[in-house]
């Protein structure tokens, strides 16, 4: 009975640390992805051609005044599943880097 217990609580201290690892790179993906790599690293890529518009998490900057599409939760689902799918090698293809900056982001990820 020892040993069952050892083993399940092993079982959910590696659960929490897979989705706290999912958790912070999927924060870290959608800060990039938002901020970071069209702020810094390549301007002349136009807004529409990144993950966070491209799959509807965030508006561009032309419909901004018509409010979030998704609330907060529903876009660290998303990034989550993203990571949880990227990080597996499982990678479904329905969430992908859509940009080339964050195809090379995601490489080195």
């Amino acid at each position: 009975m020892e040993n069952f217990v050892s083993k399940m609580v092993l079982v959910i201290n590696n659960l929490l640390l897979v989705l706290a690892s999912a958790y912070l790179g999927g924060l870290l993906w959608y800060r990039c992805s938002d901020y970071i790599l069209p702020k810094f690293f390549v301007q002349q890529e136009p807004a529409e051609r990144y993950f966070v518009i491209h799959f509807g998490l965030r508006r561009p900057e032309c419909e901004a005044d018509l409010g979030d599409q998704l609330t907060i939760r529903d876009r660290i689902i998303y990034c989550m599943y993203f990571m949880l799918t990227t990080l597996s090698t499982v990678g479904y293809g329905d969430y992908y880097p859509y940009s080339m900056s964050e195809k090379i982001f995601g490489c080195i990820l």
